[in-house]
């Protein structure tokens, strides 16, 4: 992509325009207008427990909140309340949870837009227009993000802002390593970093990539020991936070609540059994991840949804360009290598908790824990992209479309 071209910025607006109008479509048809509340709003309650000086919330719903010494808490992490303190702050508890799930939405497909660019121009890749377009286009209409910002409920509505925070890390990230001698674009990227784990702490894992910049062969000695200094510091004041914030509901540093959640019969029985992690639950969680395939149908109700989700290349086909990956091209220089085996990693960290996991993320379209690591599968796609003949591209894209498409309409029976 030339960045001096002024194409890409009509595509870059166009693409948005495309997703600003597929998003709120959805979200009107799914909810019935776009200022509602989805009942469950719990990061409204969770604010309001805050300006009242509490941390257990008070709420007409009870369902999945965790009930300690005879107090509700939510298991979720407490980051995502400075996204929602904006709306808040001008509607009070009845802040529309519906219209700021979608904005975060909207924002995660600026977001990942500007990412895609910035990294692009760090690695020196030849990014056409089209291909540019088809894979943020992707990411908007063919990958979690879509039917999570459309239906709002305390679930999707926090992931999609730990998306947001995650997707803010990488922008900064690769912003700074574009301008590496300002270090406020890398303080403002341990910052969005630890935000993100702090919303849902399987992101914790993006950790990894801060070591990328320790590496990169313009950062000057002095100039890592700083950025050491900000990640470590930084990160540390989060993780105290955290285990504070765990000690005053729970009394315990390390419990976010899990085990005291009243809600789901599959949670319940894990909490008694003492496993929300084991490999009894790989082969399960495999099959549902990579082989439960949807098919589309000319005929009603046109696809068959499995609530435990479908498998990941059917409904998101863009992911099948990491195929194309492995190019000698790819590797010939040290950064390209470097950032693809710690974004490999994590990848493979992710997939071990996801295939580990007690629940793949029921009840769902798709597969909205993938949701996690999607973005950085979506990014590494990047290095391979151009060897894709843009026919295949566009068929991807709208493949993919018609599917999510299809699904949300199902899942939520418009």
């Amino acid at each position: 992509m030339d960045f001096a071209d002024s194409r890409w910025r009509i595509n870059f607006f166009l693409v948005l325009l495309v997703a600003a109008v597929v998003y709120g479509t959805n979200c009107y048809l799914t909810n019935k207008g776009l200022f509602t509340l989805s009942g469950i709003p719990y990061l409204n309650y969770l604010l309001d427990a805050f300006f009242d000086q509490r941390m257990d919330v008070i709420s007409p719903s009870k369902y999945d909140l965790s009930l300690y010494e005879g107090k509700w808490y939510l298991y979720w992490g407490p980051a995502p309340v400075l996204f929602v303190l904006p709306f808040y702050l001008v509607s009070g508890v009845h802040t529309s949870d519906v219209l700021y799930t979608l904005v975060a939405g909207l924002s995660n497909v600026i977001l990942f837009s500007l990412i895609i660019i910035e990294c692009a121009k760090y690695f020196r890749l030849k990014l056409s227009n089209g291909s540019y377009s088809a894979l943020v286009l992707s990411f908007a209409l063919a990958s979690p993000n879509l039917f999570l910002s459309v239906g709002a409920r305390i679930w999707f509505t926090h992931q999609v802002i730990a998306v947001f925070f995650l997707l803010g890390f990488l922008f900064f990230l690769f912003k700074f390593l574009n301008n590496p001698h300002d270090r406020i674009l890398f303080f403002l990227s341990v910052i969005f970093f630890n935000l993100a784990w702090c919303s849902r702490v399987t992101l914790v894992v993006y950790g990894l990539l801060l070591i990328f910049p320790l590496l990169d062969s313009r950062s000057h000695p002095e100039n890592r020991y700083r950025l050491v200094f900000i990640s470590v510091s930084t990160s540390l004041l989060f993780f105290l936070f955290w285990g504070a914030y765990n000690y005053a509901r729970f009394g315990n540093v390390f419990e976010m609540g899990a085990r005291y959640i009243q809600g789901s019969d599959l949670f319940e029985a894990g909490t008694k059994a003492g496993s929300f992690h084991s490999f009894q639950y790989v082969y399960r969680n495999f099959k549902y991840y990579f082989l439960e395939h949807l098919y589309l149908s000319v005929s009603k109700p046109f696809a068959q949804i499995e609530p435990w989700g479908n498998s990941i290349f059917s409904v998101y086909p863009f992911l099948l360009l990491s195929l194309f990956l492995p190019r000698k091209s790819v590797f010939t220089r040290a950064p390209q290598r470097i950032f693809l085996v710690l974004s490999i990693s994590i990848l493979a960290m992710g997939m071990v908790h996801l295939l580990t996991f007690i629940s793949t993320g029921w009840v769902q379209f798709g597969q909205r824990y993938f949701f996690d690591f999607a973005p950085l599968w979506f990014l590494i796609i990047i290095f391979g992209i151009s060897a894709v003949p843009p026919i295949l591209q566009s068929v991807l894209v709208l493949y993919g479309f018609l599917v999510n498409q299809v699904g949300i309409g199902l899942f939520y029976d418009f």
